[in-house]
């Protein structure tokens, strides 16, 4: 991953749940600091419209922001994707 300065971040995981086309469950480790982070996404289609509820739970009070920060880019970047 790279921010908007160019610094670079790595990170890694398993998959503990794959409940297509519902749920998809998995952990989430930066490589610089030991915390395991757990992610949990739900997807519910309504009207031919998905919602998808994300929990990111486990993660340490001095990335919490950073993680907010982080996955709001990334979830806006994806409604930019689907719009165009």
């Amino acid at each position: 991953m790279r921010d908007e300065s160019g610094t670079e971040s790595g990170m890694g995981g398993e998959y503990t749940l794959i409940d297509p086309p519902r749920r998809l469950e998995f952990t989430w480790r930066f490589d610089d600091h030991d915390s395991l982070q757990q992610i949990e996404l739900e997807f519910t289609e309504h009207e031919g419209r998905t919602t998808v509820v994300m929990i990111n739970s486990r993660v340490p009070d001095e990335r919490m922001e950073s993680q907010r920060y982080g996955w709001g880019q990334c979830l806006d970047n994806l409604e930019r994707i689907f719009k165009s």
